[in-house]
């Protein structure tokens, strides 16, 4: 079971206390979406530029003002290489289980609807 939202509006998760960040469609391996999430949530110079770090980082997010932080992905990322997909939706997956109504910070990732048979398919087998 996912974690995600799967809608064509994000405006509905729009507010005065939210990070909207939209997804490109271009990160077509882990290097480009390494570069693109450390450059568009400011990621700590600590930021190790592998799965874990990211992980990590997204765990914390200490460095951002706003409470609300919300991904949003036109497409599926990684397009090229089904492991990384999975390694990918797996972590935001368990990401946005890990914050509590009580932390400092929500993370909402949100996905197109014509992502979710591709997502339901790479964790199908998970």
């Amino acid at each position: 079971m996912n974690s995600f939202v799967f809608a064509t509006d994000s405006n509905f998760a729009r507010g005065d206390d939210a990070l909207i960040v939209d997804v490109p469609l271009y990160l077509e391996d882990k290097k480009a979406l390494f570069a693109w999430f450390a450059n568009s949530l400011s990621l700590p110079n600590y930021f190790g530029a592998n799965w874990d770090a990211l992980d990590e980082c997204l765990r914390d997010l200490s460095w951002i003002q706003q409470r609300k932080i919300i991904l949003v992905h036109s497409k599926l990322p990684l397009s090229g290489n089904k492991a990384d997909q999975l390694t990918y939706v797996e972590m935001l997956n368990s990401v946005v289980q890990s914050w509590n109504s009580d932390d400092a910070h929500d993370i909402t990732v949100i996905f197109d609807p014509s992502c979710q048979s591709a997502i339901n398919a790479l964790t199908a087998g998970a």
